[in-house]
């Protein structure tokens, strides 16, 4: 919308500069003593003001972009800490849904640009993730083309179940869990145009954005 306006003002000042040739124009007919530099400096002023709003406009499209990577990495940290609220406080059911080895909670990142949020029904009851057959109510969430989501660490393991303790487990596809001793998961959500990044720290206790230094998400 800003971005429009600027273009508007910029043809709304040509509009007004170019009734302002011709007029002068005209009074050149009559006097060819009276055009001393005029035109030259009016011409002068419209290109520093169109220069004004360019610059305007590319600061409001950062603007935007920068929104979008925030707004991105706030709906996801809510489906992340949704995820966890759920798995601590829902269980087993028969009716409720029809889970009768619920399991937990998660989030499968199938792609740089979606990801998944689903109940872990254990239908095999072997306790581990065996594919997207143990998914239900699954939703799918997609982002902006120019944001990308990714793993900053443990990338091959694009798979995030909460337990009934809320603690977090990655997994590969497979099932493979991750075995760490550290416990720490970072997603990185960045806008791709500006590379402007925002962070989500997943810990045993908690998940919470943070900071992104570009090495490391700190906590806010």
């Amino acid at each position: 919308m800003m971005l429009r306006s600027c273009f508007s003002c910029v043809n709304f000042v040509l509009y007004v500069a170019n009734c302002r040739f011709q007029i002068k124009g005209h009074e050149m007919k009559r006097s060819l003593n009276n055009n001393k530099g005029v035109t030259l400096i009016e011409l002068m002023v419209v290109v520093a003001i169109i220069a004004i709003l360019v610059g305007m406009a590319a600061l409001s499209m950062d603007f935007i972009r920068g929104e979008r990577a925030t707004s991105a990495t706030r709906e996801l940290l809510a489906d992340l800490q949704k995820a966890r609220v759920d798995a601590l406080t829902t269980g087993p059911s028969t009716t409720a849904g029809n889970t009768p080895q619920l399991r937990g909670f998660g989030v499968r990142f199938a792609s740089t640009t979606s990801y998944t949020t689903f109940a872990f029904n254990d239908s095999n009851d072997n306790a581990a993730y065996s594919g997207t057959g143990e998914e239900i109510n699954a939703a799918t969430r997609s982002v902006s083309s120019n944001l990308s989501i990714q793993l900053s660490v443990h990338t091959d393991y694009p798979i995030i179940i909460f337990d009934r303790f809320g603690f977090p487990t990655s997994c590969k596809t497979d099932g493979t869990v991750l075995s760490d001793t550290d416990g720490t998961r970072i997603i990185l959500v960045r806008e791709i145009t500006t590379n402007k990044t925002k962070c989500i720290r997943i810990t045993t206790n908690t998940v919470r954005e943070g900071a992104w230094n570009g090495t490391s998400c700190a906590e806010k």
